[in-house]
Parts: structure tokens; sequence; C-alpha cells
């Protein structure tokens, strides 16, 4: 028996409290895991399909019709879908350690995206272990079907990683997307925060997560900028990527971002980059004129907007306009395609 803390040699706890509390907690928590247990196994039973080859052949069917009436290959569709399921249970699971880049950060702002096939991430903040943290955040939660196997290795720079995401359903490969990883990357401004669009509409699919992107402004620099590197030994050849100036245009049809913003984070990325952006925007080189309408195929564009120069006017009108000064301040409308005052 326990002598009081009063007594002589009376501990303030003795051992048989302490064991009986540690029981006490341990069989708390044994309760609660339980309880997950059974949520997990009522979420599982009152799935829609019963196995995953029924949701395999429901959501071929699915993006199928999508394909039929959108115009969008199945295959691009598909690799959405599963790119959308990954990143929605890693923010579910953990939403301060990711932020989406690249081009799945603008599919999530716009179905008229231009295709794509890799997953951009950047780490927010520490994790020990890249592949092991992004296998259990991706792994599947009650009431879904399929699994995700992650596959990492470092990459070619500091704090870079490269690898790939495979869907897995019915024990095989449904859809396949490279993943490219930043690690200690440094974002000048505060990571917008959305809920993407579903692509595929489907029974026994968690509603998305709120999944934080690189914030518009420093998306559109990091575009503007790059329109006008120079590359090469000599430095004299003029950038080929006339895909970026796709998505801008897209960004104008989509977001919001303020003037003041836009502008710091572009002369920002002129500093880092050691460029300076036309004003007003024009083509880096002739060679645009002929590879932007193939660039921008596959988008959702419409299609005044996909001959390079009506594209030019649209950025120009868009960021021409807050660099040159034609706009000193405000917000930009993505419905009215226009700048508004404060």
């Amino acid at each position: 028996m326990c002598k009081s803390s009063n007594e002589p040699g009376g501990p303030k706890r003795c051992s048989a409290d302490m064991r009986a509390r540690a029981q006490k907690s341990h069989d708390r928590v044994a309760a609660l895991e339980q309880r997950q247990r059974e949520i997990e196994q009522m979420l599982d039973a009152r799935r829609t399909y019963g196995s995953e080859g029924a949701f395999r052949a429901a959501l071929n069917a699915r993006i199928r019709d999508i394909a039929r009436r959108s115009g969008i290959d199945g295959a691009e569709i598909a690799r959405r879908f599963a790119l959308q399921q990954f990143v929605s249970r890693l923010f579910d699971r953990d939403p301060e350690s990711w932020l989406v880049t690249g081009g799945a950060a603008l599919q999530f702002r716009s179905m008229e995206a231009r295709a794509t096939a890799d997953l951009d991430l950047a780490v927010t903040r520490g994790v020990e272990d890249l592949a092991e943290a992004l296998t259990a955040a991706s792994r599947r939660r009650a009431g879904e079907h399929g699994e995700f196997v992650v596959a990492v290795s470092a990459g070619s720079g500091p704090g870079a990683f490269t690898g790939k995401i495979t869907y897995m359903l019915g024990g095989s490969r449904f859809a396949v997307a490279k993943l490219d990883v930043a690690v200690g990357r440094a974002f000048p401004f505060e990571p917008d925060t959305l809920v993407p669009d579903s692509v595929v509409s489907i029974d026994d699919v968690r509603p998305m997560s709120r999944v934080r992107t690189y914030a518009v402004a420093s998306h559109l620099a990091d575009k503007v900028a790059a329109m006008y590197e120079v590359h090469g030994s000599s430095g004299a050849s003029p950038s080929t990527r006339s895909h970026d100036l796709a998505d801008i245009v897209i960004l104008s049809r989509c977001a919001r971002v303020d003037a003041e913003e836009l502008r710091g984070a572009v002369r920002g990325q002129e500093q880092r980059r050691g460029v300076v952006v036309p004003t007003p925007l024009v083509l880096p080189s002739e060679q645009w004129r002929r590879s932007y309408p193939a660039r921008v195929a596959d988008a959702g564009l419409p299609a005044e907007l996909r001959d390079a120069d009506a594209a030019l006017a649209e950025a120009d009108r868009f960021v021409g306009a807050v660099l040159d000064g034609r706009i000193s301040s405000g917000t930009w409308d993505p419905d009215r395609r226009s700048w508004t005052p404060k």
C-alpha cells in the first residue's frame, strides 16, 4: 500500500498510482483506435462499388464520357484524376508540409490548363524521409479505392528529388505521373489556398482537400521572366518555351492578383535571373508564332487565343500594363479580364 506524501519516506505519487494512470491512458488510446477502425470499416462497407475492379470500370466509363464531350485525351483525364487523389490525400493528412507548383498548380486552378505528366511539389517544412512521408500521407482513406506506389530518388541539384507516383487499382496500374520535389526552396509570397474542382465526379471519392499552391504573383513572375531568359553558351539563344505565354493567358482567365504584388514578384525574378522584361511585352522570337499553336493544342483556350499575337496582346493587358505603369494599383478580375481599382 502506498504511503501518503506526509509520511516519512512516502512519495508524492507511488509506482502503483503511476501504473494505474498509464493503464488508463493505454486503455483510452486503445478504445479510440478501435473506434477509428470501426468507422473505417463502416465507410468501406458503404462504398457504392464493391471492388476496385468495379470502381475502375465505372471510372473508365466516366473518363470516356468526359473525353468525348471535352476533347481532352482520356489518358490525360485519368492522370489528372490520379494527381488529384494523390494531392488530396497528401493535404488531408499533412496540410502544412507541401506546396503544389508547376503545371499541376495551374490544372488545379483551371480546366483550361495544358496537359502535364508531372507533379511539382515543394516541401515547406522538415521531412526526414521523403519517400516514406509521401507514401504514408497518400495511403488509401476509408471509403476510397486504390493505393499509390511512390518512388523517389535524389535529383541533380541540392534539395532536388525526382521520381514517379503510380495509382494502382485492382492490382494493376491505372495512371502514372512523374514527380519533382524541391526541398529548402524559398517562396517570397504566402501560398494560395484553394479547393480544386473535381476532374471526375464519381462515388467512393472524398471531396477534394484544401490545397496550398504557388501564389499567383510568383507563378506569373516565373512565367514572364522565363519568356525572356536567353540560353546557350553564348547567351544568344532566346527561350523556346512558348507554352509560358499560354500559361500566362490561362492565369488571366482564372486567377485574381494584386498589381503591386505582381510588379514586385516580376522585379524580383528579373534580378534573380538577370533579365529585363520588355514593355510592352513582345514575342522572344519569330519562332514562337509557329510553335505556339501546337503548344496550346491540348489546352482549353478559346480559338481566338490559340494565336501567338492574340495571346501576347492578352498577356500585355494583364502583366505588361502593370510593369510599364499603365496600371499602378488594383486587382485583376479574371471574369471581366480587366484591372479594377482597390
